[in-house]
């Protein structure tokens, strides 16, 4: 229980972190300071060492529900559920922590994409060259907050209704 119980709690920080560093870049583009860029490089590579971390405890917890889901599902055909509801749950759970994890990983991967090439083009971050780098990071930000709000869906809506259909949850 302890591995789902981490997840929630070690998210919120690479997405403050992440959009924290996004801030920080635009206002560095349009005020000139060097000094927010550097800010906005330690949130960056914050947020992102976070992200993985997310990452591998989603992983830990997406494994744990899985193993609970199956358990439920052959306790109730063991005992001949008659709940039509029950497979279409079972099927919008599944598809709703599919895309959770696919917009994770593709947020948090497009942020370390743009961590290496920040790091690598340093000098070279004006420009065009910035505008596509802000442009990235707010597509990434934009699935990030498709994770989180799936993510929310999954703990707030999802989960009561999991205990519900859960063997002697009743």
């Amino acid at each position: 229980m302890f591995r789902i119980l981490l997840h929630p709690m070690i998210i919120h920080f690479p997405f403050a972190l992440l959009f924290f560093s996004v801030v920080l870049d635009s206002i560095a583009a349009f005020k000139k300071r060097t000094d927010l860029q550097t800010a906005s490089l330690y949130c960056h590579i914050g947020g992102v060492i976070g992200g993985v971390l997310a990452i591998a405890t989603g992983f830990w917890a997406g494994r744990e529900l899985e193993v609970k889901r199956l358990t439920w599902l052959a306790d109730a055909m063991r005992k001949g559920a008659q709940d039509a509801a029950l497979p279409e749950f079972v099927e919008q759970t599944r598809r709703t922590m599919e895309i959770h994890t696919l917009a994770g990983l593709y947020g948090v991967g497009i942020f370390a994409v743009l961590l290496y090439w920040r790091i690598r083009w340093k000098e070279q971050m004006r420009g065009a060259t910035l505008s596509f780098y802000l442009a990235g990071a707010v597509v990434a930000f934009g699935l990030l907050v498709v994770t989180g709000a799936l993510g929310g869906v999954l703990g707030h809506d999802l989960a009561p209704r999991i205990n519900f259909y859960a063997p002697g949850g009743r």
